[in-house]
């Protein structure tokens, strides 16, 4: 795939009568039924795989934040759509479209969980027929030379290969990851209206500001960063495939006036690009959830050029070999830059980068991908963040270079047509293989024990485990369950004992445990065994933290034989140290 081709050829094709049989047996028309047969194709393998996730319940992972426990979205009256527009405090991100389908689903389906479960799905089938749409229209774009029923096999490909992947089950199996799915519905449709802008103009080399197509994708582009402002760097992207798959810079030195002249082409979407910088800078020093950024003292150059490397790396590796994906990496928690995974991924990524672009001209699309992939990323890469934790749902966007690569490789005339139908064959076990690493993964977000259970598992030993366990505890609090609270404050206790907030949830636990006896039947000496330690608990934790009296009051009251409005005080206080995270 690449610049190049026949414009009149194409012209032909184009005012012919689409009733002829003799080009549509060439397969030159699009056969209607052969696009529908992989629509169909497509929506069945996405319910098939993600569709289990119908019957799952919400989890303590943000969903709160997000959906269930937020006023805020419940329902579209005027103070809530207030708040979505001008808010700067919830969230660090600017994202009041994202507020506002998060409204329009509790509206439709109430907060029914597995309903909101389904809304994702849905959106995520959206998404790949969108992209089997951009990846027909890129591929025609860049005058691929192989027949029309190849090309939408290499489409069909492409978005399977997307819509199945591992990396594509946290955004679509988690309610709180939805802006995600969201926010790609703009942004696919919006660069699908630009390629076809692209794709019927006389002459590309003209500036496209006189065609509606090109002002509804600055819409759609738009539409994106207010949804979740993911996909910033779109308008550079556009310009790399501009120059190097769609031959818009053809006859022109690819420095100076072509890339100028795009550039300048694009200024509406860079201006709300500026824009969304500005105000995600903007929030990111004025949200209260969350800390303030990274200063240069106590996280180096050095240190994020790194991080940068090694995402940039890592995102590469986690597409090839998908396996133990989680909500939660910790290589960036704790670093050093010298160490052995991170000099490895500065060199991979200035190495490709090198090789890359010392064949650019050979590998154009090899070139223009990497390009892409690197420019997606950067909002990425965490430069001001530390710690910083890499994240699969990042991966929605970027993962469409790689389908757009495997689209374009398989439409590619350099290609023996021998070679392209193995690879076709390949292309088919691989999403099976895909789609069946996906299904078993998408139940890890079944509900919020069985999401804690596999973090638990992947992180094996991790310190950051300790955070888990506590959430655990106090959602098992929540659920009146006192035994699995108890013995996950307890984890945490034989590991740290020195933890505050988890002798605390032991202290929670266990007087919650003697109100249940009570109900239960135990006898006033095993209640009285309760209170007495829960008191104990309590006193542990205020030892440990003296700044929190109600503490040493409950201990205490638990001390003397127990009381429940001591209980009920204590309950009532803040929140203990440790609480969920700030929205991701």
């Amino acid at each position: 795939m690449g610049p190049g081709g026949n414009g009149s050829v194409e012209a032909s094709v184009q005012v012919a009568d689409v009733g002829d049989p003799q080009l549509r047996a060439s397969g030159v028309v699009p056969d209607r039924r052969r696009v529908l047969l992989y629509l169909l194709l497509l929506a069945a393998l996405v319910v098939v795989t993600f569709g289990r996730s119908g019957s799952f319940q919400f989890v303590m992972w943000d969903d709160d934040r997000m959906l269930y426990a937020n006023p805020h979205v419940h329902g579209l009256t005027a103070a809530n759509l207030h708040w979505m527009f001008t808010d700067s405090t919830y969230n660090r991100l600017y994202m009041p479209l994202g507020w506002l389908g998060y409204a329009l689903s509790v509206a439709l389906v109430g907060l029914n969980a597995p309903a909101q479960h389904l809304v994702n799905v849905g959106l995520h089938l959206v998404n790949v027929l969108l992209l089997f749409a951009l990846l027909r229209e890129l591929l025609k774009a860049a005058r691929s030379p192989v027949s029309a029923g190849w090309q939408d096999f290499a489409a069909a490909a492409g978005a399977a290969l997307w819509a199945v992947h591992p990396l594509r089950v946290e955004a679509v199996a988690w309610v709180g990851a939805r802006v995600h799915l969201m926010m790609a519905v703009f942004l696919l449709a919006g660069l699908w209206m630009y390629l076809r802008s692209v794709q019927r103009a006389a002459d590309r080399r003209q500036l496209m500001w006189g065609r509606p197509l090109f002002w509804a994708a600055v819409a759609g582009y738009g539409l994106s960063l207010l949804t979740f402002p993911a996909g910033l760097l779109l308008p550079a992207v556009l310009v790399v495939l501009d120059v190097y798959i769609l031959g818009r810079a053809e006859g022109e030195p690819r420095r100076g006036p072509a890339w100028a002249r795009l550039i300048v082409e694009k200024w509406p979407m860079f201006l709300l690009a500026m824009a969304a910088i500005a105000v995600s800078v903007w929030g990111r020093f004025h949200t209260q959830t969350m800390a303030h950024a990274a200063g240069v003292d106590t996280f180096g150059v050095g240190s994020r050029l790194m991080q940068a490397f090694y995402v940039c790396a890592y995102y590469v590796a986690a597409t090839l070999w998908p396996t133990h994906l989680s909500p939660v990496y910790t290589t960036l928690v704790r670093f050093s830059p010298d160490e052995p995974l991170f000099v490895f991924s500065a060199a991979a990524v200035v190495g490709i980068t090198v090789v890359l672009f010392a064949m650019r001209r050979r590998w154009p699309t090899a070139w223009a991908a990497w390009l892409c992939h690197l420019l997606v990323l950067l909002p990425f890469l965490g430069l001001t963040e530390h710690p910083d934790y890499t994240s699969d749902r990042y991966t929605y966007g970027e993962g469409v270079i790689y389908s757009a690569l495997v689209a374009g490789w398989l439409a590619s005339g350099r290609v023996a047509l021998h070679v392209r139908k193995m690879a076709a064959v390949a292309a088919g076990v691989i999403v099976v293989g895909l789609a069946a690493l996906s299904f078993g993964q998408v139940a890890v977000w079944r509900d919020t024990p069985t999401l804690y259970a596999y973090v638990l598992q992947e992180l094996n030993g991790d310190p950051y485990g300790l955070d888990i366990h506590l959430r655990w505890a106090r959602y098992a609090l929540q659920q009146g369950d006192a035994a699995a609270a108890l013995r996950e404050a307890d984890a945490v206790l034989v590991q740290a004992p020195k933890v505050p907030t988890a002798a605390e949830l032991r202290g929670q636990a266990l007087e919650l445990a003697a109100r249940q006896g009570s109900q239960r039947g135990l006898s006033l000496a095993e209640v009285r065994e309760l209170y007495l330690a829960a008191g104990a608990a309590f006193r542990r934790a205020f030892v440990l933290r003296p700044t929190r009296p109600l503490l040493e009051q409950a201990a205490a009251a638990y001390e003397a034989g127990g009381n429940p409005a001591a209980a009920a005080e204590l309950r009532a206080a803040e929140t203990p140290d440790g609480g969920p995270p700030p929205p991701r």
